[in-house]
């Protein structure tokens, strides 16, 4: 095992390096590359030292100024997050794996897991906030948003040079914050990626109800026997927020029956049901991911997320009105 003290510095930079790498990958290769090459602090790691490379660092460079357009452009960043989601960890993961070479395989593979854990975590947040913003009126937050995740992202891998020492205070203060506003924000990178799934889904099969049968085993003996003896559900992929019980963003299924509408989701505590309150009025919002209804009624307001496989928006809310009965 190695002396404790150095152990932790190096987990602690390699903590905030990737969570760097989750907020920012390519700004932070670039950072990391040019802070080595130009001698601004001791250097890289004999296993990293790659990253010094100058065209390692050009490259890092030219996807770096590409990701700071298109990280500003509503809906393409997203596009772009989605892409992400896998080569963010997976090159903080790659990069935390090869610095901790030296000290053995096993320490390798964990930091290599802890390090692409910590990368998800900050990127799902990221996408999730941006996916959430998306949906909003007002587009200009979105560059503001990106220009701060771009600081961050910078600042955090400068600290972790700079001050090794307080690298793990850095990494775990951020870390703390992601967990305890994280799950939101996961909930709805969740739902922009399978919004893009559905899209593809829908450009390539027919966009339409789904039947119980098509939704995930577990689920469909939630779907209820009167029911099924009584007329067809009908069911599509959505999310839903401002549903009483349901964490905002949670991912599911809208099941239309004839007597009622549900939405069916998994969560922790196992399969669970929550019934749609009746609405007096339904409002359809076009989405580029997802299509929005908007339901008003006595107990309150939700949103329903459809998923592009499913009905045209205009049907779907007229099938939730007929199913107020």
């Amino acid at each position: 095992m190695p002396p404790l003290e150095p152990f932790a510095i190096l987990l602690g930079q390699l903590l905030a390096v990737a969570f760097a790498c989750g907020l920012n990958l390519y700004g932070t290769l670039l950072l990391l590359g040019l802070a080595a090459r130009l001698g601004w602090f001791g250097g890289l790691p004999m296993e990293i030292r790659g990253l010094e490379n100058g065209l390692v660092v050009g490259l890092a460079g030219v996807l770096f100024v590409v990701e700071f357009v298109v990280d500003k452009i509503p809906q393409v960043d997203s596009a772009w997050d989605a892409v992400h989601t896998v080569v963010r960890p997976a090159a903080a993961a790659l990069l935390a794996a090869l610095a901790l070479q030296g000290l053995g395989w096993p320490w390798a593979l964990g930091g290599a897991a802890v390090a692409g854990v910590t990368a998800l975590a900050a990127h799902g947040s990221k996408a999730g906030l941006r996916l959430i913003l998306n949906a909003q009126p007002w587009r200009g937050r979105n560059v503001l948003l990106s220009l701060a995740e771009d600081v961050l992202a910078l600042a955090l891998a400068a600290a972790a040079l700079i001050w090794p020492a307080a690298a793990i205070a850095v990494a775990g203060g951020a870390l703390l914050l992601v967990l305890l506003v994280g799950p939101r924000f996961w909930r709805a990178a969740v739902l922009g990626l399978r919004g893009l799934n559905a899209r593809v889904r829908g450009f390539f099969g027919q966009a339409e109800w789904r039947a119980p049968a098509d939704m995930p085993r577990p689920l469909r003996r939630l779907v209820r026997e009167s029911a099924l003896g009584s007329g067809a559900p009908r069911a599509v992929r959505a999310a839903v927020k401002g549903l009483g019980g349901v964490g905002a963003y949670r991912n599911g299924w809208l099941v239309i029956e004839p007597d009622a509408r549900a939405f069916l989701y998994r969560s922790w505590r196992g399969v669970r049901r929550a019934e749609v309150p009746p609405a007096t009025e339904v409002r359809v919002r076009a989405g580029v991911w997802a299509d929005i209804l908007e339901l008003e009624g006595p107990a309150g307001s939700c949103l329903i997320f459809v998923l592009k496989d499913g009905p045209d928006p205009a049907l779907a809310a007229a099938e939730l009105r007929q199913a107020e009965g």
